[in-house]
């Protein structure tokens, strides 16, 4: 229990420290602050996502521009899901930071074999298709359109890969 509560300590000092030093300077957020937070937790810990959450709830643009800019070195791994649905909740629908969480989603990291890209957006499409559930209109709206895109996408990359 102790050594729960000191990684949840240790997360909210670490949150606090790096959101207290950002200037409004997104790209060097993206690489600076956002990457010193993925090296120190490299897993995305469930006490981590709690501490970016409560920045998200604060529903302050800026604070969900820090979180945004966080989760982009996570190269979208599908445990970011829950927090990309709670900043959709939190943003008005036509937000320009909805382009953001789709980025934060859509990235990949290294993908390997004649199909990767097409096979980890499917992957991805089937992810998001979940969301398209949701009983709330904004996340549907956005489920809706990024699965969208990532269909367009895919037929993009697999026309592609077999003109090779």
């Amino acid at each position: 229990m102790l050594a729960a509560l000191n990684v949840h300590t240790h997360c909210g000092n670490d949150v606090v420290l790096v959101r207290g030093s950002y200037s409004g300077d997104y790209s060097s957020l993206i690489y600076g602050g956002a990457r010193l937070l993925k090296t120190i937790f490299p897993a995305f810990p469930a006490e981590f996502e709690c501490e970016l959450l409560k920045l998200v709830h604060t529903r302050d643009s800026v604070n969900v521009e820090f979180v945004l800019a966080v989760l982009r070195s996570y190269d979208g791994q599908a445990s970011l899901g829950r927090i990309c649905m709670e900043i959709v909740e939190s943003l008005p629908i036509d937000d320009p930071l909805l382009t953001e969480i789709a980025i934060v989603l859509e990235s990949t990291g290294v993908v390997v074999g004649e199909y990767g890209f097409a096979d980890a957006m499917e992957a991805k499409q089937k992810e998001a298709s979940a969301w398209l559930n949701s009983s709330s209109e904004k996340v549907e709206k956005f489920a809706k359109d990024y699965t969208t895109s990532l269909g367009r996408r895919i037929v993009e990359e697999r026309a592609r890969d077999t003109r090779g």
